[in-house]
């Protein structure tokens, strides 16, 4: 959604499918480490220019009400009419449909600056007082006006189409992040047949095979046709291999893959598949579980209530996870989560993860006005439903030490008011001794949605802001869109992770200042959240 533009904040970019943009929080008499020697204004240091431009958009606005607003700006002396949306800092629209928006206003226009509701501009102006952008953000479809109608087509978020622009980067490229990779491809059902004999391969602890499986995977969401020859496949990256191009052979000539659907039958992929979906459980434990006659889950609840296994310790081989989510889950939190399953299997939709975003900000100001966020993860690659909700955050002015007190001081908060019943894990991650800056820390909770008994996943990222963006793309996945990102950077002699970039010769570190920064950094031209879905 919105990007802030700055004098000297490195915070000033998201995009519009994070639902939750950088915001910035309204003003609180509360004293606290961040704003209590500030200067008196509405806004973060230095997170705002003196001047604003607007542009403001006439569709589904009464001409009377496009010169009224007009006529407020250029009477104002802390705004100014801007000629379009380029030269915008903030654009103002009535429509709350981004189909409808694109009509008037660029895509990537749209992608990097705060798109607000006229009221926004009013207010502020009328007030003198600059209001927080979370408030009023347009592409929000409140209650209301869903309630009057207001709803986005079936297939806003999963597109099968890839333009001729979109497919200029090369399908056959190396690296997944060379690649656009939509939620939904031209060729996924062959996709979700292989996805099946990746995940055996991975239950089965045959991580090379499972590799092999997820690289070609990766390559043929790219592809922008419906594949029709094996000829045709072994073009891309990564099906050379006569195990690939066997399966899809055989794919192409009957529609099914023999091998999918005998392991679809089997018990032990489905015993094994049930109980890796327990949070913490990965296919090692699920092994060991199964070698233990473990067959359902009340089984498994059974073997962890046994105090002969309290002690048990299994080593997960993470080299196929997303690194961001990376973290060793305490046994007693497979507890929880067995507990916790009927709740926590169930997927959920937008509008949910954009409530508790909402709600979570709405806590956070109370005890740090002026934060910024950006809802990561699935949520912002475009799924219509999401398995947990990841909230990354950062303050203008906070330091690595603010940003560790932070994480810990909000969760205790969110526990103090039943919001949070469990903190599975907390975290702080530090780049480099040579950058202090660099640093994030996480917490992986359980948060309770009030009025709705509904227990959901929730992850925290706090980041100071020189490493806010590397944290937003190394959190929006997917798992071999990271992978890829990672070795790509190896292979430019440098390091990317969520807590920063740096030259592996002597561990510098480069600041990105947006997302498209880190993008560019990296010598990879800029693919969008909803095009990063290199995984089944």
């Amino acid at each position: 959604m919105p990007r802030f533009k700055r004098t000297r904040s490195k915070v000033d970019e998201t995009d519009s499918e994070s639902g939750g943009s950088p915001t910035i929080g309204k003003r609180s008499n509360k004293r606290n480490k961040l704003t209590e020697n500030a200067p008196a204004t509405d806004c973060p240091p230095r997170s705002l220019p003196q001047k604003l431009a607007v542009y403001i958009v006439a569709a589904k606005l009464e001409s009377n009400r496009i010169k009224e607003l007009s006529n407020l700006v250029e009477e104002s002396t802390e705004y100014s009419l801007a000629k379009n949306a380029g030269e915008a800092d903030v654009i103002v629209t009535g429509t709350g449909v981004r189909e409808r928006l694109e009509r008037s206003v660029p895509v990537a226009i749209i992608d990097q600056k705060p798109i607000l509701k006229p009221e926004w501009l009013e207010k502020s102006i009328k007030e003198g007082k600059r209001q927080p952008y979370h408030q009023y953000q347009a592409l929000y479809l409140s209650q209301d006006e869903a309630a009057n109608g207001v709803e986005l087509p079936d297939d806003h978020y999963d597109r099968t189409i890839v333009t001729s622009a979109q497919a200029a980067l090369s399908p056959s490229a190396k690296y997944a992040c060379q690649r656009q990779s939509p939620l939904v491809c031209p060729n996924q059902d062959l996709v979700e047949q292989l996805a099946v004999l990746k995940r055996a391969r991975e239950l089965d602890l045959n991580w090379e095979s499972a590799l092999s499986y997820a690289r070609a995977i990766a390559s043929i969401k790219a592809y922008p046709r419906k594949i029709q020859s094996a000829k045709e496949a072994r073009k891309l990256a990564y099906v050379g291999d006569k195990t690939e191009l066997k399966v899809i052979r055989e794919y192409l000539k009957s529609g099914q893959i023999s091998e999918t659907k005998s392991i679809l039958e089997g018990e032990k992929y489905r015993v094994l598949m049930e109980f890796s979906s327990i949070y913490g459980i990965g296919p090692m434990t699920a092994q060991v579980l199964y070698a233990r006659r473990c067959r359902t889950l009340e089984d498994v609840k059974r073997f962890y209530k046994d105090p002969d296994n309290a002690a048990l310790e299994i080593e997960e081989d993470d080299d196929d996870e997303d690194e961001e989510k990376n973290v060793r889950v305490p046994e007693r939190w497979i507890e929880v989560s067995l507990a916790l399953k009927d709740d926590l299997s169930i997927k959920i939709p937008r509008r949910e993860v954009e409530q508790v975003a909402r709600m979570v900000m709405h806590e956070l100001e109370e005890i740090q006005p002026g934060c910024l966020h950006t809802i990561a993860g699935g949520y912002r690659r475009g799924k219509r439903e999401s398995n947990d909700i990841d909230i990354v955050i950062t303050h203008p002015a906070a330091d690595a030490n603010r940003v560790r007190e932070l994480c810990q001081e909000f969760t205790d908060v969110l526990s103090k008011k039943g919001l949070v019943t469990h903190l599975m894990t907390l975290t702080g991650q530090h780049s480099p001794s040579s950058s202090p800056a660099g640093v994030i820390a996480k917490a992986f909770t359980i948060f309770s949605l009030p009025g709705s008994g509904r227990s959901r996943r929730l992850d925290l990222i706090f980041a100071v802001p020189d490493v806010y963006w590397t944290a937003v793309v190394g959190w929006t996945g997917s798992t071999m869109f990271q992978r890829d990102l990672r070795l790509h950077a190896k292979s430019k002699d440098l390091k990317f992770d969520s807590s920063g970039i740096t030259r592996r010769t002597d561990e510098s570190v480069i600041i990105a200042h947006s997302e498209k920064d880190v993008f560019e950094i990296l010598g990879l031209p800029y693919i969008h959240p909803t095009m990063r879905n290199a995984d089944p």
